[in-house]
């Protein structure tokens, strides 16, 4: 059975800027994203059903990067405390891009 998004989800998405999604493909899953990445990339999570947080929480399921990010040395905080968790997710853009577009969590 597919998960409705809540009321305060939808509106939190408009507010965004995102359009209306046939896709909750993010729904339960928590995002942040380190310094390199484009932040308009929040509409589309918003708008599929994810969250964002600000850092690394217990919550945070994914965390989106950039080669660059990668690559930098100091590594950036919430790269460096995601990978001392062990248990979140390190995507691309692209993961969301292709993801919001297929209408399910991209491989």
């Amino acid at each position: 059975m597919a998960t409705r998004r809540s009321a305060r989800t939808a509106a939190a998405a408009t507010a965004a800027g995102a359009a209306p999604s046939t896709s909750d493909c993010f729904t339960d899953l928590v995002f942040t994203m380190t310094p390199g990445v484009d932040r308009g990339l929040a509409a589309d999570i918003v708008g599929s059903g994810g969250s964002i947080v600000q850092s690394v929480t217990k919550k945070l399921t994914h965390l989106i990067t950039t080669p660059e990010d990668v690559a930098k040395t100091p590594v950036p905080a919430k790269l460096r405390d995601a990978r001392a968790r062990g248990d979140v997710s390190i995507v691309s853009a692209h993961f969301i891009t292709d993801s919001v577009a297929a209408g399910r969590l991209a491989d």
